[in-house]
């Protein structure tokens, strides 16, 4: 990997959808936002949303990314953890 990267755990609102028909009021007295928590690799932040990955490769590569809105952040916390170098060259355990 090029740079270092943090290990961080947010906290968030989402948003929920429901389909098909549904009483109005029924639906205003019942849907709620989703709390989040998503843990992983700060990757960017462009001033609008963090973006994080779960997994990273040795070729600096990521999956499993999020991208979430800033104005939907309750908490972000670093997480205190040491991270070895990734090696490409390591074996898979038998």
């Amino acid at each position: 990997m090029s740079r270092k990267l943090k290990l961080v755990m947010v906290d968030w609102i989402d948003t929920t959808t429901h389909g098909g028909w549904r009483d109005r009021e029924e639906f205003v007295k019942e849907a709620k936002a989703m709390m989040c928590r998503t843990v992983g690799f700060q990757v960017g932040d462009d001033g609008e949303c963090l973006k994080m990955a779960a997994t990273l490769s040795s070729t600096d590569d990521c999956n499993d990314r999020s991208s979430i809105p800033k104005g939907c952040i309750i908490r972000k916390q670093v997480l205190d953890v040491l991270l070895p170098k990734l090696d490409r060259e390591k074996k898979a355990h038998k």
